[in-house]
């Protein structure tokens, strides 16, 4: 699997993951995840259990890509950096979006 954690030309802005910051106007990221890092700490549900949960043990995500990448509209923006920052394993990555 390729390393999902980085993103060419993003900023560094946390120990777990590469993503840009909105700074201007609305942005809409992208989210995914990588099951084989989860830990199944939960932090992910905790923050957004309309877009995250557990299957088979591993975090996915909700909807019909379980591992992304997923568009996340300006409302659940700000949660899902959190779950990424709030991750133990980095199993959650924030991009984005094109």
């Amino acid at each position: 699997m390729h390393d999902l954690r980085r993103s060419a030309g993003a900023a560094r802005a946390s120990p777990h993951n590469d993503y840009p910051r909105s700074t201007v106007g609305v942005v809409v990221i992208t989210v995914q995840v990588d099951p084989e890092l989860c830990l199944e700490s939960g932090q992910c549900i905790a923050a957004v259990p309309t877009l995250f949960g557990f299957d088979g043990g591993v975090v996915s995500l909700l909807g019909e890509n379980p591992i992304g990448p997923v568009p996340v509209g300006p409302a659940d923006e700000q949660r899902v950096r959190q779950a990424a920052d709030r991750c133990p394993a980095a199993a959650i990555v924030v991009g984005h979006q094109d």
